[in-house]
């Protein structure tokens, strides 16, 4: 939650995240919350997506991610090598932390409530 209770970032598996978490932002307006909105793919991933964090500055959303860094292919030798190595180390769609820009979400979401 924003220091001034403006915003609130959470994980749901509310729709369309029907298979896995998903983070979603709400916005308080007027005398409660508004109606929650689903992150997009920018932030949520094809797995779970959960655990956001904001940094103190409200500059970066931190979350928390199943998610994998695709390869494209064809691979040369040398890529594959490097792929395995980086399974190894992180990118083992276990959960590992992400960081997103938090303002162009929160401008571009405010912007939708704001339409309605």
């Amino acid at each position: 939650m924003a220091p001034d209770e403006s915003f609130l970032i959470f994980g749901s598996r509310r729709e369309p995240a029907s298979k896995s978490m998903d983070l979603f932002v709400v916005f308080r307006g007027g005398a409660g919350w508004g109606t929650p909105q689903w992150l997009g793919d920018v932030v949520n991933g094809p797995n779970s997506d959960a655990e956001a964090r904001l940094s103190p500055d409200l500059k970066t959303l931190y979350f928390s991610s199943e998610r994998t860094v695709p390869a494209g292919y064809p691979r040369t030798r040398e890529q594959t090598r490097a792929d395995l190595k980086r399974i190894a180390a992180w990118d083992n769609s276990l959960y590992n932390i992400w960081q997103v820009p938090l303002r162009p979400l929160l401008e571009k979401h405010r912007g939708e409530v704001g339409a309605r």
